[in-house]
């Protein structure tokens, strides 16, 4: 987003997406069956001090079932 935009232009823009794993069965007849998906989702917020710096930064990692 950085190549199209400034950092004042997504100030305050909220970003949404989704993702879906598609998986074969686990008694799949093809040669390399997908049969499993691991994934995690991380997020990352940081506000930006006077000086240019990092003032505050808040992160949130999910890893679904462990």
């Amino acid at each position: 987003m950085l190549e199209t935009k400034s950092l004042e232009e997504l100030n305050g823009v909220e970003i949404y997406e989704e993702f879906l794993g598609e998986t074969d069965p686990f008694n799949s007849d093809k040669p390399h069956p997908k049969n499993h998906v691991a994934y995690g989702y991380g997020a990352c917020v940081a506000t930006i001090g006077e000086d240019n710096k990092i003032a505050d930064l808040h992160v949130a990692y999910d890893v679904g079932r462990s």
